[in-house]
């Protein structure tokens, strides 16, 4: 069994995601907007450097409708010569879904991702409007200002 340690680890997730987006002719802005990241952090997820967090590793998977096992080198626990993992029970088979779970899944990673879409939409336009009260603050200010520097 191959021993692995954390930045064999990171390196390994890394080249997943690397080789993942190149497949899609995604550039790493691209991957980085469908994430809401930097391309900074790509590459650094890309070079090993850093890796995600569960829910980077989940919304990666959603994004690439890969299973998330994928940004992980295969293990085989020490009952795993019995179809097992390692604590005596049977491995999830990703592939073995119907149609009918697919075609679900699809449903709901189309529906998360409209939900996160509209997350984003929403919170840029409490940062407009943000943008335009401390404007108006900043006016009321200088007003403020300038009146008591007259008096």
């Amino acid at each position: 069994m191959t021993e692995w340690n954390l930045p064999q680890l990171a390196k390994y997730t890394g080249v997943q995601i690397k080789r993942l987006r190149e497949e899609r002719n995604w550039s790493q802005d691209e991957l980085a907007k469908k994430l809401n990241t930097t391309k900074t952090s790509i590459s650094n997820y890309e070079n090993g450097k850093r890796t995600p967090r569960f829910d980077g590793l989940y919304l990666l998977s959603t994004i690439f409708e890969v299973p998330i096992d994928t940004f992980f080198p295969e293990h085989k626990g020490a009952n795993n010569n019995q179809g097992m993992n390692g604590n005596g029970t049977k491995p999830i088979n990703f592939n073995s879904q119907s149609q009918e779970d697919k075609t679900a899944t699809t449903k709901y990673r189309t529906n998360d991702l409209v939900l996160q879409q509209h997350a984003a939409d929403s919170l840029a336009q409490i940062s407009a409007l943000n943008a335009q009260q401390v404007d108006q603050l900043n006016t009321i200010i200088s007003l403020l200002q300038s009146k008591a520097s007259r008096q």
